[in-house]
């Protein structure tokens, strides 16, 4: 619940600090003194309405989960929001965004505002529904978690089987892609070291022209060796080391005459060639390691490729089993809806006869199986769908929904926000909403404006909002200032003793 709001320098509240009852908070007040402001504040806080007060913040006491988002949780919890250049909120006195305070207030406050029609959706209809069968029938909650599972996977399915659809009608196709990578690999049929080889001996072949020459001129060498050996005769020196010289020389010339008649055989066109087709591999691949393990992976797409009728056939079977199943626990869970609708009916009828309405039923339409089976649930009143009835209709259908939301689903306590709930609405219509009100502030703590006697009489707090030459304040009403405000609601302006005898009435009633 909300134990305190502060709120600090809004367009009509200098500063205003409240503390709240745990059941039923109920504001009044003359029209434009800011009661429809104050509860823009609150909600506010909660990321539901923009900011307009410089500073708001309410102190909860709820068990709040916020770990999941960065934020310690704490009990009470302090929800603040700081409006200066921009917007700031936090909670703890840390810091979040708009986003996700909306996500973690989902949880715990629940506004209705005029014509929201989300409570009426098929799927917030079933959720009672579904909790009431599972009382009854424990099974039913089982199946209802085996379905989920069941149509998950058969989602999974059904995009694996269109992606396998898509990949069959492009399949010849693939396949050409995959053989032409295939064949051209295997065409060049690249071996690990092959390209440094080439790079290598390509170096040499430069090199053989000026090998050529060099041999040439060095081969003169010998013309003179034996006037070399005569010359050593005559001065009478050891020639023995010109001789070593010289074999050392015909060595080197013959393993350069070697290399030269081998790289006379080498053609030099098509070594180039090989040297091009391997740079484009590896220019394409990487190197030529990658080029052979993509020519494999070709190999096994192309296979894949090949057997991908087999595939699709594999998972259609298994996708018409998985719907085979789902469909059973389906209608299973559908009977056990239908078994429940006249218990939900007769609830529903129950809160709608406190609130002087009558004839609002749910009906159940197959369809095609969906995330919660075969059911679409529909609410109608007085056979009228709820986009053609009434604003006050509307509202006390929506409160009739929810009363009977609670015995089924509700676990913790709550808050309720409303605004002007019983406008538009005749005074016994007022006092049947007043009444549902209070019943529920026992599970909800409940803020509303009213502008009708009835609802102030049923609260356990009366505030009221009032205007000055000063600007808005909100005061907290003891007994007699709330029957003043109730009577004053009765008579207007000029309030008179029926209206009084009225308003004491109505309380010494209620409490």
């Amino acid at each position: 619940m909300i134990e305190r709001i502060y709120l600090k320098n809004s367009p009509l509240f200098d500063e205003i600090d409240l503390e709240c009852h745990s059941s039923l908070n109920v504001f009044s007040g003359a029209s434009g003194a800011g009661k429809s402001l104050f509860m823009e504040s609150l909600l506010s806080l909660f990321g539901i309405k923009d900011i307009s007060s410089e500073i708001s913040e309410a102190t909860i006491a709820l068990e709040i989960e916020t770990a999941d988002f960065g934020i310690e949780s704490s009990n009470p919890t302090i929800f603040k929001a700081i409006k200066k250049e921009k917007s700031r909120y936090f909670i703890n006195n840390q810091s979040i965004s708009k986003k996700n305070l909306k996500e973690i207030s989902k949880d715990f406050i629940k506004y209705i505002s005029l014509k929201e029609s989300e409570e009426f959706k098929s799927k917030n209809l079933l959720e009672i529904i579904d909790a009431m069968a599972s009382k009854k029938d424990k099974n039913h909650k089982n199946n209802l978690s085996l379905y989920k599972s069941l149509y998950k996977e058969i989602k999974e399915l059904e995009v694996e089987l269109e992606g396998l659809n898509i990949e069959e009608r492009r399949v010849e196709e693939l396949k050409d892609i995959c053989r032409f990578e295939i064949e051209k690999i295997e065409k060049i049929d690249p071996k690990i070291g092959e390209y440094e080889e080439l790079i290598k001996l390509k170096k040499s072949l430069s090199k053989l022209e000026k090998i050529e020459n060099l041999i040439t001129k060095i081969e003169r060498i010998f013309e003179l060796e034996d006037d070399a050996r005569e010359l050593f005769g005559f001065i009478e020196s050891d020639c023995s080391a010109f001789d070593e010289g010289m074999n050392s020389l015909r060595v080197l010339i013959d393993s350069a005459s070697n290399l030269r008649s081998e790289l006379e055989e080498v053609n030099i066109e098509e070594l180039l060639d090989r040297v091009e087709m391997l740079s484009s591999l590896m220019k394409r691949y990487g190197s030529l390691e990658e080029s052979i393990k993509q020519k494999e992976k070709k190999i096994d797409e192309l296979k894949s490729l090949e057997n991908i009728s087999t595939k699709k056939e594999q998972v259609q079977n298994r996708l018409d089993s998985k719907r085979d199943s789902a469909f059973k626990v389906a209608n299973e869970v559908s009977i056990a809806r239908e078994e429940r609708r006249d218990e939900f009916n007769s609830t529903l009828e129950e809160g709608l006869n406190k609130l002087l309405l009558s004839n609002g039923e749910i009906s159940f339409q197959k369809r095609e199986l969906g995330e919660d089976g075969f059911d679409v649930c529909k609410i109608v009143l007085n056979g009228c769908d709820i986009e053609k009835v009434s604003s006050g209709e509307f509202n006390r259908l929506r409160l009739a929904l929810l009363n009977t939301k609670i015995k089924y689903l509700q676990k913790d306590r709550g808050i309720l926000i409303l605004d002007e709930v019983d406008a538009n609405l005749s005074g016994e219509e007022s006092e049947g909403v007043a009444k549902i009100l209070k019943e529920l502030s026992s599970n909800y703590q409940v803020f509303a404006i009213s502008h009708q006697p009835h609802l102030p009489s049923f609260a356990d707090i009366h505030f009221l909002v009032k205007k000055d030459k000063d600007g808005s304040k909100i005061v907290k009403l003891d007994r007699d200032g709330k029957i003043e405000e109730i009577a004053r609601m009765i008579s207007g302006k000029e309030i008179n003793q029926e209206a009084i005898m009225f308003a004491r009435k109505k309380i010494e009633e209620v409490f």
